[in-house]
């Protein structure tokens, strides 16, 4: 017998073990996985970052200048955009665009057109702005100002090899209006004016006043620009004084993603049409006092990194099209973020895919019709409900409805939102339990523990496993079929889906207190904990829970820095998550709990039914029907044939060193991905 054969059949004995342990394994590497990070590279040689010198000398900085002064003395921003660049000896372009729930506005644009080549592609520099604040010349005169100067400076160099389109819109339009309207009309063909392939574009949204450059990359369901094009930005920031760039951390960015955090911005329907585009937007703290943003710098680079695209001849392919930023010049990609949380799916497999259900035919069948069935019902009936909001509007004279809008801050509007989204989780829930209680007669039809010998034919199914368990394994089956792509396709939603999701299911069993005391808890406060945050108001959850989660929180920091800190040694701490952490220490996934999450709920419905977020339809289709099924399989359907399972001492000690082994191997992989992968740091480095 084979070396392969034995240690298979030995592992094959405690597979439940393993899978349990790698579970736990990967946790924590995606806990610590900004730890694995490593410098950022421009991959894409054409564009040449730094290389040039800036042609923005004296001159030009006067002339935009003296074109900030000018659009800061208009009143009307349409005006000093026209006006602006009129003088500048540029032809200006208007349209107007019919808003999604109807209304009207409108948008500038202009080229300025290459000496050196064909008019077959184009480069857009797109300046955002908010057109309807007070004073909004003198708010956003910086921006406007670079925009119709480098216009004009385009027009007069000698190695652009690209026209560049240079687009003024309003940014206060919800789901950036105006860069679809412009884009929609561009490949449509209804545009006046139109220059070829649009290659990659970058938004320029600064307001005056501000104290630093964020890189906002993240775009609609995961979809980020290729990373050079950022990074190129970034080389070119870096050499110029005056300017301050930054990216969102890791945890930042990935809570950012989840929750459709880039559907307002205007890059994100550039990337949807696969266009590279980023926004270079300028923001200012409450209390900061540092210097403002360098004007001229600020035009210099963005000059440089428009030089930059011009010069690249192919499309953008050779850097990463799927990573997060750790810092201003360190990212981390997919090729290690995603193995982790495809790890955690071989529990499913482990503790579903070898039980008996799985192995019957019969009884997988009937079990994937009762997860269809609770899905259908559940699910549809929420999702119809909030893609037909004008029925909600007729029957029960709701005035709010999903538009695509920016929402009224009133009182009055988030109480109406908020019962509107109550009305779809009830109406869900509602044809739910007529659904479980139909179920229920059914399992007992189906199955019982006192039937001896073969079925009669008349007596109709019968399953030789309950139909809890039936249940329990499709639903496992069909949480694998889903998670699978949305973690290719948004890795940022189905990593927090996988942690709470895959446990659940492989614990949940019928509650019974006294025979399963630490599995009925664990579900009954899950299925709890989902219903206070879903249904209880902020301020009544606030008042209810008191002080106690500040307390914890405090209690986990003092534990982590005053205990594991000091008992790591000092090289391995980087490898601690420090950065987690840190953003926790923030406050932000404090603040997201502490959230309205009907209210939640109704800003994913409106952002899919605008531009297609997929957080709603997850929420839908996978989360809502999951808790469906763990309280159908927890305390609806009958208590048959259920086998009690525990974990003697000698089965934790073993597990508790897999999860130790398997940890050090992901560290010591994460280790050697970053040195060699991709070239990486080309030498072993940890």
């Amino acid at each position: 017998m084979s070396l392969a054969v034995v240690v298979g059949q030995r592992i094959a004995k405690h597979h439940q073990i393993l899978t349990s342990a790698l579970f736990v394994a990967a946790l924590i590497v995606v806990a610590i996985f900004p730890s694995f990070d490593r410098r950022t590279e421009v991959e894409e040689h054409g564009l040449i970052p730094g290389y040039a010198t800036n042609g923005l000398d004296a001159r030009w900085q006067a002339r935009l200048r003296e074109c900030i002064a000018q659009i800061e003395a208009e009143t009307d921003i349409r005006t000093a955009i026209e006006a602006s660049l009129q003088k500048a000896g540029l032809q200006p372009y208007h349209m107007n665009f019919s808003l999604p729930e109807g209304g009207q506005s409108s948008l500038l644009y202009t080229v300025a057109e290459s000496r050196r080549g064909d008019s077959r592609e184009s480069l857009v520099l797109m300046i955002a702005s908010n057109w309807t604040m007070k004073k909004s010349t003198a708010k956003s005169s910086w921006g406007i100002g670079i925009g119709v100067t480098l216009a004009r400076y385009f027009r007069t160099v000698h190695w652009l090899s690209r026209d560049v389109l240079v687009v003024f819109v309003d940014s206060n339009l919800a789901y950036g209006a105006g860069a679809r309207a412009w884009l929609r009309a561009y490949i449509e063909g209804h545009s006046e004016l139109r220059r070829g392939a649009l290659r990659q574009a970058v938004i320029l949204q600064v307001k005056n006043g501000a104290t630093s450059l964020l890189m906002d990359v993240e775009g609609i369901n995961g979809m980020v620009p290729n990373q050079d094009l950022v990074n190129t930005y970034s080389i070119t920031a870096r050499e110029r004084p005056g300017l301050v760039v930054r990216h969102r951390d890791a945890w930042e960015s990935v809570m950012h993603h989840a929750r459709n955090g880039g559907v307002h911005t205007s890059h994100a329907a550039f990337l949807e049409l696969q266009v590279p585009a980023f926004t270079i937007r300028g923001v200012s703290a409450k209390g900061d006092r540092s210097a403002n943003l360098n004007v001229d710098s600020l035009a210099m680079s963005i000059e440089s990194l428009v030089r930059c695209m011009s010069n690249a001849l192919q499309q953008l392919h050779h850097s990463f099209n799927f990573y997060f930023f750790t810092g201003p010049n360190s990212h981390i990609s997919n090729g290690l973020y995603l193995y982790p949380v495809f790890a955690m799916h071989c529990l499913l497999i482990s503790f579903l895919g070898t039980t008996p259900p799985y192995r019957d035919i019969r009884s997988l069948l009937v079990g994937l019709g009762v997860v269809a069935a609770i899905a259908g019902v559940s699910g549809s009936t929420m999702f119809a409900l909030a893609m037909n909001d004008e029925l909600l509007a007729k029957s029960l004279s709701f005035s709010e409805k999903l538009a695509c809008i920016r929402p009224e801050a009133s009182l009055e509007a988030a109480l109406q939102r908020r019962q509107i989204a109550g009305v779809w989780v009830l109406a869900g829930a509602g044809v739910s339990a007529i659904a479980a209680l139909a179920l229920r007669n059914y399992a007992f039809s189906v199955f019982s523990e006192d039937a001896q010998g073969p079925a009669v034919k008349s007596s109709g199914v019968r399953l030789p496993c309950p139909l809890w368990e039936s249940v329990r394994v499709a639903c496992g089956f069909a949480l694998l079929a889903v998670l699978a792509p949305v973690t290719i396709y948004s890795w940022a939603l189905a990593m927090p889906l996988t942690i709470v999701c895959v446990p659940a299911l492989v614990l949940v069993r019928p509650v019974d207190m006294r025979r399963r005391p630490l599995r009925s808890t664990l579900i009954l406060a899950f299925l709890a904990g989902n219903v206070f945050l879903l249904a209880v108001p902020p301020d009544l959850r606030a008042t209810a829970l008191g002080d106690a989660p500040r307390l914890v929180g405090d209690n986990m920091l003092h534990l982590y820095e005053r205990s594991l800190v000091p008992a790591v040694p000092r090289e391995a701490q980087k490898y601690l998550p420090r950065q987690l952490v840190q953003w926790l220490q923030q406050g932000q996934l404090a603040q997201a709990f502490r959230s309205d999450m009907l209210l939640l709920l109704y800003e994913a419905a409106r952002d899919f039914k605008c531009v297609g977020g997929m957080l709603f339809p997850v929420i839908c289709f996978a989360y809502w029907p999951l808790l469906v099924l763990l309280a159908l399989i927890a305390c609806i359907l009958p208590a048959q044939r259920v086998q009690d399972e525990a974990l003697s001492l000698s089965q934790l000690r073993l597990q508790a060193l897999l999860v130790l082994a398997l940890v050090m191997g992901g560290i010591v992989g994460g280790v050697v991905w970053r040195s060699y992968s991709s070239h990486g740091l080309e030498q072993l480095r940890w």
